[in-house]
C-alpha cells in the first residue's frame, strides 16, 4: 500500500488514544463520566440549553443539573448575569456547534437504555468524549494528506506520532476531550488543506470552505482568529511570490468575497 506508514501512524495514534481514555475510566476520575464541566461546561451548555430545556437566557436548569453532576467547579463562572435578570454565555457556540452531532446520539442513547436524557447523563460524556477522538483522527487525516505534500511518508509517519503522542494533544483528546482544543486542532488542518487546494486549482468549494472553516474556529475561541493568517500569507515567501499571490486574489476576488 502507498504510503502505508503514514496510515498506520494514524492508526496507532487512534488506538493509543482510546486505550488512554480507557485507563481513565478505569482509575475512576470524576472526569471519566462527567467530561462537561469548568471551561467545557461553558463550551458545551448550548447544547442542552438548546435541545433539552428550551432556556439560553435564564438557565434556570443549571442550579439543579449542578447540584447533581457539579459542573460548574462550585461558581457559575460560565454565564454573565445581566441587568435584565438573564444571562450571556462567556463562550461562543462553535465548540457547540462540533459536538452537536455526538450530543445527538447520545441523547438517542439516553432514551433508548433508559438513561436521564438530562444532557450530562453517561451517554451523553461518551458520547462527546469519543466524538473528540472522531475529530482528532480527521484531523490528522488531514495533517498527513498536508505532510505528503512536502515530505516522505516516513516524515510524515513520524510527525504524526510526535503530534499525536508527545505533545498535549493526547490531554486534550483522550481526558479533557469537552474542551476546545482538538476541535480546534482540527479545524486548522483544514484550513491547512483547503488553502493549498485553493492556490493550486482556485475554485468556490475551496473558497468558501477556508471561509466557513476559518469563522468556526473564531467562534470556538475568539483568539483563533489569527487562523486567516494561513490562507493570506501562504505563497508570499518572496517578492516574485507576492506579486503572482496578488494577481492571483485580484483574478479570483470574487472567490475571495465568497470566502469573506
Amino acid at each position: 500500500m502507498k504510503n502505508r506508514f503514514s496510515v498506520w501512524a494514524i492508526v496507532l495514534v487512534s488506538v493509543c488514544f482510546i486505550a488512554f481514555r480507557c485507563l481513565h475510566f478505569q482509575n475512576g476520575s470524576r472526569n471519566g463520566y462527567n467530561a462537561a464541566t469548568w471551561d467545557a461546561f461553558g463550551y458545551y451548555m448550548y447544547l442542552p440549553s438548546v435541545f433539552i430545556y428550551h432556556d439560553v437566557k435564564e438557565l434556570k436548569w443549571v442550579s439543579g443539573i449542578d447540584s447533581t453532576y457539579q459542573v460548574t467547579g462550585g461558581v457559575f463562572y460560565q454565564a454573565i448575569p445581566l441587568e435584565s435578570g438573564t444571562y450571556t454565555n462567556k463562550y461562543l457556540l462553535g465548540v457547540s456547534i462540533l459536538q452537536m452531532p455526538y450530543f445527538l446520539i447520545g441523547h438517542y442513547l439516553a432514551g433508548l437504555y433508559d438513561e436521564p436524557q438530562d444532557g450530562f447523563s453517561s451517554p451523553y460524556q461518551y458520547a462527546l468524549i469519543f466524538g473528540a477522538i472522531c475529530w482528532a483522527v480527521i484531523g490528522f487525516v488531514f495533517i498527513r494528506k498536508v505532510l505528503l505534500r512536502f515530505f516522505e511518508d516516513r516524515v510524515a509517519a513520524f510527525t504524526i506520532i510526535l503530534i499525536g503522542l508527545c505533545s498535549n494533544l493526547i490531554q486534550y483528546v483522550s481526558v479533557d476531550a469537552v474542551q476546545s482544543h482538538v476541535y480546534i486542532f482540527t479545524l486548522y488542518a483544514l484550513v491547512l488543506w483547503f488553502t493549498i487546494r485553493w492556490h493550486e486549482a482556485p475554485q468556490y468549494p475551496y473558497a468558501i470552505l477556508i471561509g466557513l472553516t476559518c469563522g468556526l474556529a473564531t467562534i470556538c475561541r475568539p483568539t483563533e482568529l489569527i487562523i486567516i493568517f494561513i490562507p493570506l500569507l501562504w505563497n508570499m515567501h518572496s517578492p516574485g511570490a507576492r506579486k503572482a499571490k496578488k494577481e492571483l486574489l485580484t483574478r479570483y476576488r470574487m472567490q475571495v468575497l465568497a470566502c469573506i
